[in-house]
């Protein structure tokens, strides 16, 4: 069932950008706002002495038309497109704080002048020649000098020390250690604890953003594959240090629903200028929530999300698989369940109201949404994918890499197709029961998901696991318990460890047009051996998933063989077969060898059919089903058109003489790749001349009729001339009254 979904109210608050700028004319204004303790008491800030103001730098060089290099202001984003544009258009780096005040390490900053649950100031430092965007609020807060990296003070003005920046520095009251006058730019390594073992291991932080700051000089860096970051600055003295989980694989991770929640870890305090190296540490000593799970110092889960999710787009780029959508936002939040709801995607799509994503995002937890977080992620963020495990380094790398491959799944199949998966989601307040028009959708991609997460998790942490066999029903860990059981990755996960078909092959068939298990065994099928394709339904039929093969459109009168997988190189074998029917039993089927896993079926009135097999494997009995469209024969079409001279702007209309009701048809324009597929028996084909040839000279038409995969021969050959001269019209007939005044015109026209 397709389903039209509304979505608009999510876009009430996008950004006018067609707005003038809000400017504060004060070049010298200053933040109003103070510093808040994490114990919630608020004590008076210090706005320091800025070493890079402009005044300062022309009086140290002593030249009074120096010219500032940027300038310092700050913007105030009124929802989430407006952020991304000054993040991610104008490729800003913003700080959620003043960058000229003294915030101790346990003080978190509040803006007093904005309202609790709005977005607050954003802080930033940009060249001056910076154009700054229409439609979005900002101040210029004062313009600002920062010198090349060893400019040095003119003799005329030197008071002793020669560098530019440092005579500043100290020019403020600041020292500088005698250690840190080297100076440097500061290089190092960000690494994370992983916890899957004992005692644990620090593995690489990759593909984040350091940045180092003092005042308004900021420098930044990618870390690489091995964590390692080399910032772009020259800093004098110790700047703070912040990981900012900005990825330069395209996603950003955000940890709390608000402007300020962009994920970073700060560094307390400032370290050396030639490097520091980060280490990110679960707080050990946590206390356990409900579910047995730890509490973690915030930037560690972040860090271990940032693994999962970098090492995700690096097996996208080697195999093919398709990346999630471009700027993915990957929201980690304990009150929601794990979800890839793509929110931001689904704008085409309607009357999802703000408690039906409420039920979506906390389905399969405990968990009721408060209202206000709801509100805040549509202001805030509205998140592609959604994370709240808090189990563990390794438990953690398996619940993105099972999301970022539903991700990838949306890339290829769109919002449309994503809308069904959602309202199942919503309808059952989770992934089961096995009921309801969308459950196929949800099936194929929870295999799908379930499966990725697992592989990419073992291929990481324990490659023995690969080796296991399909009789392995349920892999380690793989957990389905109550109304999930009806959810198998487990014939995914086995064609893929065992190399039967590559995780490539498996996506390639995840398009929008599979919509249940039994055509993505089919489409799993196409254009596979005979001995591939059995290794694939018997995979499925091993792993508890009932399988019928055979056609699903069959011709009337025809004996059709239809069986279920039991292969005898498998370890596990049918105990018992309990019969095949029909649906409905009117005597329009007959069927041979009824207690046989092989048997055929002949048709013999057209309608649709379902059809069954009962048996047990292992125990547990099943009732396979397949659905069968019997259609008599098909004959080769006869067609006609309304034309047989085609003039440029003219419209030819081609239809099928008495079409089957049954049948799709396939056109095709003058024997050449100009196709009008699928088309239905009842729409005539409309094509304008400039579908035809460009030139003068004969065109052919001719189409063939289709009902799944049982194609008819080629129609009769419509042949119709293109003409590339318009058409001459003659003169319409004239009235009366037109005759009198032409014979008077020419009458007028001898006289003269």
């Amino acid at each position: 069932m397709l389903i039209s979904i509304l979505l608009a109210s999510m876009l009430a608050g996008c950004a006018r950008f067609d707005e003038p700028p809000k400017i504060d004319e004060s070049e010298n204004a200053t933040a109003t706002a103070s510093p808040q303790t994490r114990a919630g008491a608020t004590p008076v800030f210090e706005t320091m002495e800025n070493p890079y103001s402009l005044a300062r730098m022309r009086r140290l060089t002593g030249n009074n038309n120096l010219q500032p290099t940027h300038i310092y202001g700050r913007f105030l984003p009124q929802d989430s497109t407006q952020l991304n544009r000054l993040e991610n258009t104008l490729n800003l780096d913003l700080f959620d704080y003043p960058l000229d005040v003294n915030i101790e390490d346990d003080e978190m900053w509040v803006d007093p002048a904005i309202p609790a649950g709005q977005f607050t100031w954003q802080y930033t430092v940009v060249p001056a020649n910076f154009v700054f965007p229409t439609g979005i609020t900002w101040n210029k807060l004062y313009d600002c000098y920062i010198p090349a990296d060893y400019e040095e003070v003119p003799l005329a003005t030197r008071a002793g020390e020669p560098n530019l920046e440092r005579a500043a520095i100290l020019d403020c009251g600041y020292t500088i250690p005698p250690a840190t006058r080297a100076s440097g730019r500061p290089a190092g390594q960000v690494t994370v604890l992983d916890d899957s073992v004992t005692p644990g291991r620090y593995v690489p932080v990759k593909g984040v953003r350091v940045k180092c700051h003092y005042f308004l000089k900021v420098g930044k860096d990618y870390t690489d594959e091995n964590g390692n970051y080399s910032i772009n600055k020259t800093f004098h003295v110790k700047p703070h240090y912040t990981v900012v989980f900005k990825n330069e694989k395209d996603f950003i991770i955000w940890d709390q629903i608000g402007i300020a929640a962009r994920a970073k870890y700060h560094v307390p305090g400032r370290q050396s200028p030639s490097g520091y190296n980060i280490r990110i540490e679960p707080d050990l000593t946590g206390h356990v929530t409900p579910n047995g799970g730890i509490v973690y110092d915030r930037g560690w889960q972040e860090a271990a999300v940032n693994n999962a999710a970098y090492d995700y787009y690096r097996m996208c780029e080697t195999t093919g698989i398709a990346k999630p959508p471009k700027n993915l936002k990957i929201l980690v939040h304990p009150s929601m369940g794990n979800s890839a709801p793509m929110i931001r995607r689904m704008s085409a799509f309607q009357a999802l109201t703000k408690a039906n994503w409420a039920t979506f995002l906390a389905a399969g937890t405990d968990n009721t949404i408060p209202v206000t977080i709801i509100d805040g992620i549509f202001k805030f963020l509205e998140p592609d994918v959604t994370i709240a495990d808090d189990t563990g380094y390794k438990s953690l790398y398996e619940t993105t890499s099972h999301e970022l491959s539903h991700a990838s799944h949306f890339s290829q199949v769109g919002a449309e197709y994503w809308a069904r998966y959602i309202s199942h989601i919503i309808r059952h307040n989770g992934t089961g029961p096995n009921s309801g028009p969308d459950k196929g959708v949800c099936e194929v991609g929870e295999m799908w998901g379930h499966a990725m997460g697992h592989i990419q998790e073992c291929e990481l942490f324990s490659l023995e696991r690969k080796m296991q066999q399909y009789a392995v029903t349920v892999p380690q860990n793989f957990n389905r318990p109550g109304d999930n059981d009806w959810i198998h990755p487990d014939p995914i996960w086995a064609l893929i460890t065992r190399g039967v078909l590559s995780k490539r092959q498996v996506f390639d068939c995840l398009t929008s047009d599979v919509d249940t298990v039994d055509k993505l065994i089919n489409k799993l099928c196409v254009g596979k051996t005979t001995a591939v394709a059995n290794m694939i339904r018997t995979a499925f039929a091993h792993n508890d998933v009932p399988v019928i093969t055979g056609t699903a459109t069959a011709s009337l009168n025809t004996n059709l063989a239809y069986s279920v997988p039991d292969d005898d190189n498998m370890a596990e074998n049918f105990t018992a077969f309990n019969g095949w029917t029909v649906n409905p039993d009117t005597g329009g089927a007959t069927i041979n060898n009824r207690n046989n896993p092989n048997t055929t079926i002949r048709f013999n009135a057209a309608g649709t059919y379902t059809l069954s097999a009962n048996y047990t494997l292992s125990g547990n009995t099943y009732s396979a089903t397949k659905t069968v469209t019997a259609v008599a024969p098909l004959v080769s079409p006869q067609i006609s058109g309304n034309k047989y001279v085609v003039y440029p702007g003219e419209i030819l209309t081609c239809t099928v003489n008495n079409p089957n009701p049954q049948a799709r048809y396939d056109w095709e324009l003058d024997g050449m790749s100009n196709w009008a597929r699928d088309w239905g028996p009842n729409q005539p084909l409309q094509i304008m001349h400039y579908y035809l040839n460009s030139n003068s000279g004969m065109s052919t038409i001719r189409c063939r009729a289709r009902i799944g995969n049982e194609v008819s021969g080629w129609s009769n050959t419509l042949t119709v001339y293109v003409s590339d001269v318009p058409l001459y019209r003659a003169p319409a007939p004239q009235t009366d009254d037109e005759e009198e005044e032409t014979e008077e015109s020419e009458e007028a026209i001898k006289t003269i």
